[in-house]
């Protein structure tokens, strides 16, 4: 049986921040390959674009996480999100930096998912209660316990 990876959340500051970085990074890379041209093998520089990507799914995964989302929901983000662009950009409906622009833009949608605060064990308190009801209920046979600290019940 394997054991599933723990995901970080990620709040929604965080996340433009982390965007707006592998957005730059991805640009980065883009200007790197126009550069260098035909001095370094094409499917290196491909190769090297993946690490954003896989950067964003992760970062996308934190996202989901703290909005109280399940972990499922990011392929079919990723798959509208990059395959939407990727179509716009093949049939020449926009260019590649509108392209990364509109993939960013439709991002910065997530930010708005509410963050979904830790979950309160209320169960606690009522294992509390209980257990003050049942002591309460002993009344004088546990001489020994009357000095630990619990709550009254009204």
């Amino acid at each position: 049986m394997t054991k599933s990876k723990s995901i970080k959340p990620v709040g929604t500051y965080m996340y433009l921040v982390q965007l707006l970085a592998l957005t730059a990074l991805y640009i980065g890379l883009v200007q790197l390959k126009i550069k260098l041209g035909g001095r370094i093998p094409p499917y290196i520089l491909h190769v090297v674009c993946v690490i954003p990507f896989v950067l964003w799914i992760q970062s996308i995964e934190g996202r989901l996480v703290d909005a109280g989302l399940p972990r499922w929901y990011r392929w079919p983000y990723v798959v509208i999100l990059v395959f939407g662009c990727s179509l716009l950009y093949g049939f020449k409906i926009v260019d590649g930096p509108q392209s990364l622009l509109l993939f960013v833009l439709l991002q910065i949608l997530t930010i708005f998912i509410r963050s979904k605060p830790a979950p309160i064990n209320e169960s606690s308190d009522e294992k509390i209660a209980d257990s003050s009801r049942r002591l309460a209920a002993l009344g004088g046979t546990m001489p020994e316990l009357e000095d630990i600290p619990r709550r009254r019940l009204e």
